[in-house]
C-alpha cells in the first residue's frame, strides 16, 4: 500500500479509538455480525477511495464482503491478552481473485487481496518501532509458510498462509497458535497481544478484488 512510512498503518490503527477486550474465554471477535458488530471495530482508510464493507448473508449465515478497487482500508479491533501456549486466532476467509501481482516483497507490491494482522506491545510514539506485527496475507506469488519482512517496517512480518493456487469462491480455514508463529517470526516471547485487524488493500497495483471473511475467534 502507498505509504511513505508504513508505520502510519500501525499508529492509525492503534492509536485511540474503541472500548478495550479484555480476553478471558473466546472471543467471536465478529460478535456473529449482530446489529452492533462495527461498534468495537475501528475503520481505516488510505485512499481517498475506501473499500466497501458489507455484512451480506450466504445460506443461513452472516459473512463480511469486501469489495476492494484500488483502494486500501482495515478495521481494527483493541485486545489485551497474554499470548499463551495454547492461545489461537481461528477465522474463515475466501477470494473471489487472485492478484498478478509478482512484486509483494516490495513497496510497488505491497498488496494482498486479504490480510490479518496481530499486534503486540502497547503501542506510542516514542516505541513505535517495537511493536511487533504478524501479518497473516492471502499472497499472489509468494510460498505458502513464506515469512518475510514487509517493505516498509521490519518489526512487521508477513506470514503466508494462502496463495494464487488456493482455490477461488471457497472458503478456507485457518487455526494459528500464535505464540508458535510469534517465535517463527521474531523469536523470544512476545508482549501481550493489543489489536487484532483485517484488511484487503489493492491500491499499489491498481487492481480490483472480492474477498469475504467470517468466524474469527480468539481463544486465550
Amino acid at each position: 500500500m502507498k505509504r511513505s512510512v508504513f508505520h502510519f498503518l500501525v499508529i492509525a490503527f492503534l492509536l485511540g479509538g474503541n472500548s478495550l477486550l479484555y480476553a478471558q474465554s473466546a472471543v467471536h471477535l465478529f460478535d456473529d455480525f449482530g446489529e452492533d458488530w462495527r461498534g468495537h471495530w475501528r475503520r481505516r482508510s488510505f485512499t481517498l477511495k475506501p473499500n466497501q464493507f458489507n455484512v451480506v448473508k450466504e445460506k443461513q449465515n452472516r459473512v463480511l464482503k469486501i469489495v476492494s478497487k484500488n483502494a486500501a482500508t482495515g478495521l481494527w479491533r483493541d485486545i489485551e491478552l497474554e499470548a499463551k501456549p495454547n492461545t489461537q486466532l481461528s477465522w474463515r476467509w475466501k477470494t473471489q481473485d487472485h492478484l498478478t501481482n509478482t512484486m509483494e516483497r516490495k513497496r510497488s507490491g505491497d498488496d494482498f487481496v486479504g490480510r490479518v494482522y496481530v499486534a503486540f506491545g502497547e503501542y506510542s510514539w516514542l516505541n513505535r518501532k517495537k511493536l511487533q506485527v504478524i501479518c497473516y496475507v492471502w499472497a499472489s506469488h509468494s510460498e505458502v509458510n513464506e515469512i518475510f519482512p514487509n517493505s516498509y517496517a521490519d518489526n512487521v512480518k508477513m506470514f503466508v498462509l494462502r496463495n494464487r493456487h488456493s482455490p477461488t469462491g471457497m472458503w478456507q480455514e485457518e487455526r494459528r497458535n500464535l505464540l508458535e508463529d510469534y517465535k517463527k517470526c521474531f523469536g523470544g516471547q512476545p508482549k501481550p497481544i493489543s489489536a487484532i485487524g483485517i484488511m484487503s488493500d489493492t491500491d499499489n497495483t491498481n487492481a480490483n478484488c472480492t474477498f469475504w471473511f467470517d468466524e474469527m475467534i480468539l481463544s486465550p
